[in-house]
């Protein structure tokens, strides 16, 4: 890949540095209460003696451990294998209590349990549903024989249900969505890895099995929606490639050189992650991640003792080489420092495109709605509700506190904008969302807004790693009545949705589904495609990352999914932008398609 000229700005860098962040993505969810231990000091410096009489290879020292706030304390005990210090292992009970916590406490998920079998250098773990993973000590591998089944929520209708909203709250009383129990799945392939083709080993020392705690946050911690950080000093679990409060204690740690050993052990590292959690290997014509880093000449500089090239490198491959949109580096390694520059090398045409794009609609848009369009305004028979992004709520309670013209999240806007659309004596007779500036945000928030105008909304995922496929069914509560009825839908009046090419990911899949119902009437321009939930990372040496994950959206015909990276085309071309923002113009438009 060439090199892109200097004359590309650092504050059009940043812009798209900005936008890279956005697109489809689980909503995670906050913490319940907190977990309070002091830290111990290290346990043991030196190799103990196994029960065999051999010298084991194990080290340990116990270290703090955060769940996504500094609030939310506990300790773990780390291992070093052969005095590599930069590389810590943790026990599979370990893992089964870390993951255990993530998901009854983080998910808030109360029925998620895992029983652990351990005999002759096999471990099994088996959730309550019947899923189970095997640890195979002797071959140096992992299975899985129902990779969805093991990371679903008990709560969720099937095993791509990527929805966190649980449709109910703390006292059992229904709230913001429903599953109805028609969904479909099929499930997935059985799905093995070998670590040794990645360089990777597991350690079985005195009948305890250990892996090493980056493995653990690629293969597991990161499929219930969260990640692992280590920087030497600490431990932290992170959801949505957010650092929170931890941010000043996770960057304190010393700045320099990576080892050898770790630079290598995480380029490896990063292959297997990728492998196992990039949605878009088919499309792009990916192989193997190690030969795409040799083909690209990305191999050494991901290889490097610097970890700014290391970081540089990664941002490169995202946005020069994935340059899906949904792809970036988020925040650098603790070895780089927060401050480190880790702006990429090049970048790809999608992405200059993109770039163009925002700022030829935001220019637009300011002529009409200098301060922004308001998330909810009347013109005539007409409604227009805007979302540029798609967000639940996270500090209101909208069946206590009624929603009101001040809304910010999706949700609060769309109970508003039921409220007055469906008011007595109402003269709306259209209902017009504009993504036209929309980037994406949360699934859940999406879903809301397609139950909203469809009544009851399907989500159809297929995952690239398993092949399994899903159809899961949504219905919303708009009215606040904690029904789930035709009360709740605006379908009785004329559905229009205004879309163009930054309508991308989750702005992507709602005219996508809005298209696929045969009842919305699509304006404006191509939206911008966008498959996959995005998927956060990390990397061995602490860079976070996010990438185009394996569940991919589609839509449904005649039985197939069929992915809606591509973009859905408008029922009716609006070839200048400024008709996109003149309301007054576009209301008079629109009265006349009908």
């Amino acid at each position: 890949m060439k090199k892109m000229k200097k004359s590309i700005s650092i504050l059009l860098i940043i812009v798209l540095l900005a936008a890279s962040f956005a697109g489809c993505a689980h909503a995670p969810q906050e913490t319940q209460g907190s977990v309070s231990a002091e830290p111990s000091a290290a346990v043991s410096s030196e190799p103990e003696q196994s029960a065999a009489g051999e010298e084991s290879r194990l080290t340990n020292e116990t270290l703090p451990l955060y769940y996504l706030a500094k609030e939310t304390q506990d300790e773990i005990l780390l291992h070093y294998a052969d005095g590599q210090t930069d590389i810590p292992y943790i026990s599979i009970d370990t893992a089964v209590e870390i993951l255990t916590q993530v998901f009854q406490t983080v998910v808030e998920d109360t029925k998620y349990n895992i029983t652990v079998e351990n005999s002759d250098g096999t471990v099994q773990l088996e959730r309550e549903n019947g899923s189970a993973v095997e640890f195979d000590f002797n071959e140096n591998s992992i299975t899985y024989d129902d990779f969805n089944g093991f990371f679903q929520k008990s709560y969720a209708s099937t095993g791509l249900d990527v929805i966190a909203l649980k449709g109910v709250n703390e006292n059992g009383e229904p709230e913001y969505l429903e599953r109805p129990a028609a969904s479909f799945q099929r499930q997935g392939l059985p799905i093995g890895v070998n670590l040794t083709d990645y360089s990777i080993d597991m350690i079985y020392e005195d009948g305890t099995g250990y892996l090493p705690l980056q493995t653990f946050s690629d293969l597991f911690a990161a499929q219930a929606g969260v990640n692992i950080l280590y920087n030497g000093k600490m431990v932290a679990v992170i959801a949505g490639g957010n650092l929170g409060d931890l941010e000043e204690l996770y960057y304190s740690a010393p700045t320099g050189k990576r080892s050898e050993e770790l630079a290598e052990f995480s380029y490896n590292e990063l292959c297997l992650a990728l492998e196992m959690n990039y949605g878009l290997k088919e499309s792009h014509n990916i192989e193997s991640f190690d030969k795409l880093f040799i083909q690209t000449g990305l191999d050494d500089e991901l290889k490097s003792e610097d970890p700014v090239t290391a970081d540089q490198a990664i941002a490169t491959l995202c946005m020069g080489y994935f340059a899906d949109m949904h792809s970036g580096l988020q925040k650098p390694s603790y070895y780089a420092g927060k401050d480190a520059k880790t702006l990429p090398e090049s970048m790809s045409i999608s992405w200059i495109d993109s770039i163009s794009n925002m700022q030829r609609y935001d220019a637009a848009r300011k002529q009409f709605y200098p301060d922004g369009a308001p998330a909810y305004e009347e013109i005539g028979n007409t409604a227009y509700v805007t979302f540029d992004s798609f967000l639940i709520p996270t500090t209101v309670d909208y069946y206590e506190t009624p929603a009101t013209a001040e809304a910010e999240d999706t949700i609060g806007i769309i109970m508003y904008a039921h409220s007055q659309i469906m008011r007595e004596n109402s003269p709306i007779e259209n209902v017009v969302i504009d993504l036209s500036n929309n980037g994406g945000g949360q699934a859940d928030a999406a879903v809301y807004v397609m139950g909203w105008f469809l009544g009851t909304c399907t989500l159809n995922i297929d995952d690239t790693l398993t092949e399994a496929q899903a159809s899961t069914l949504y219905r919303i509560d708009a009215n606040g009545d904690r029904v789930f009825d035709e009360n709740d839908t605006v379908a009785s009046k004329n559905l229009y949705c205004i879309i163009s090419p930054n309508s991308f990911s989750c702005g992507n899949l709602v005219p996508s589904a809005f298209k696929n119902s045969g009842t919305v009437t699509l304006l404006g321009e191509t939206s911008g495609g966008g498959a996959c939930v995005v998927q956060h990372l990390t990397t061995a040496d602490g860079t976070i990352l996010q990438v185009s994950g394996r569940e991919r959206i589609s839509t449904l015909s005649n039985g197939s999914y069929y992915s809606v990276d591509q973009g859905v085309e408008p029922d009716f071309v609006i070839t200048r932008i400024e008709n996109f923002y003149d309301r007054e113009k576009l209301t008079e438009y629109i009265s006349s398609l009908y």
